[in-house]
């Protein structure tokens, strides 16, 4: 009975330590974690999506302060809370601590409205949705591009797969070589989780693989987050492991000088307004109540639209249901006229911004 009663003890301390080991993993109480092909992404225990700031650049303290964090919320944590892993503190100005992931504290957005909102991702190209990624080798991550969340090298270069790799067998050699790099694995590195393995090169170079698949960067990517790669010659595919964000049917995309940009069906750029006075334009406090003058045109919903998505429908002030992006309501401008057209910022008023595909603002917009 007494080895019984051992093995009990074993047990129950063996079912302890991995709860233990699972609330680490999962981190605080006051944070929930959402599955996403690319990693999870972090969210309060409302839901409510956590964001990161790219000005915070000391872990035990923040950046964001006065002004800046009722716009952007600490996510505070209780007074007994301590470090654990990943998770620390940091102690704000008014000495409350603010839970930190992985060097960086953690916001709200007080315009989110609903669970999963992720209307502050992107703002003043400084604030980020806040994401646990994937677990990748040394030297290889994960980046968004125009084809979604795929997996890169640690400079945001695209990684791809060739659909005639076999077998973890690479049919790319010599001259394909030159032009489709094999990423290489380092001689002391070890396959990870199952996903990752190694391949050897008929040259003895060992290449990285995942789930199967030998991994190359592409000569035709020269900056960061570029995937020219994908879909050439019908064979090579960027490692896709999050699609973009879905868009509304009647959005279109469209090229322009300054990169692609959403659009209405008619190609015409699709607008917003901060809600900012500039040279007595506006006068509307919010940028819910902007009202367009006769230079602009509100993008109006038909009965039988539905929001998706950071794209929503809200009545505007004459009570007409308008679509909205990330809490901004769309207009387009009566002065475009071709697919691509911004007159709206460039002959009208800078102080209107685009919505550009990359996620980040073009530059010189916005108040």
């Amino acid at each position: 009975m007494a080895s019984v009663a051992r093995l009990g003890l074993i047990a129950f301390a063996a079912l302890c330590i991995g709860t233990a080991a699972s609330q680490a993993e999962q981190g605080p109480a006051e944070v929930k974690l959402d599955q996403q092909g690319h990693g999870w992404l972090l969210q309060d225990a409302k839901g409510m999506t956590l964001y990161t700031y790219s000005k915070d650049q000391d872990p035990t303290k923040s950046a964001c302060l006065g002004p800046c964090a009722q716009q952007w919320p600490p996510l505070i944590a209780p007074d007994d809370a301590k470090a654990d892993g990943d998770w620390s503190l940091a102690t704000r100005d008014d000495g409350k601590k603010q839970w930190v992931f992985r060097g960086k504290p953690l916001y709200r957005y007080s315009s989110d409205v609903s669970p999963k909102d992720s209307y502050g991702d992107g703002q003043q190209n400084s604030w980020y949705v806040a994401l646990k990624p994937i677990a990748t080798p040394p030297g290889l991550s994960n980046s968004r591009t125009l084809v979604g969340y795929v997996l890169s090298s640690s400079k945001e270069m695209t990684l791809y797969y060739n659909d005639k790799d076999k077998d973890g067998k690479s049919a790319c050699d010599d001259k394909c070589a030159r032009t489709w790099t094999p990423v290489e694995m380092p001689w002391m590195a070890s396959p990870i989780n199952g996903d990752w393995t190694r391949y050897t090169r008929a040259d003895g170079v060992l290449q990285w693989a995942y789930k199967g698949k030998p991994l190359y960067t592409y000569a035709g990517d020269v900056a960061p987050s570029e995937a020219n790669g994908d879909g050439k010659d019908k064979v090579w595919h960027a490692v896709q492991l999050q699609p973009p964000a879905p868009v509304p049917a009647w959005v279109k995309l469209s090229e322009s000088d300054a990169g692609p940009l959403y659009t209405n069906s008619q190609g015409k750029t699709l607008y917003q307004h901060q809600g900012r006075n500039r040279g007595g334009r506006f006068s509307a406090e919010s940028a819910h109540e902007v009202e367009a003058p006769q230079d602009w045109s509100p993008v109006l919903a038909a009965d039988t639209d539905q929001p998706l998505g950071n794209w929503s429908i809200v009545k505007n002030s004459e009570g007409k249901r308008q679509w909205a992006y990330k809490g901004l309501m769309l207009f387009t401008c009566n002065w475009d006229k071709n697919p691509g057209d911004l007159r709206g910022i460039r002959s009208v008023d800078r102080s209107w911004i685009t919505i550009m595909q990359s996620g980040k603002r073009m530059p010189g917009t916005g108040s």
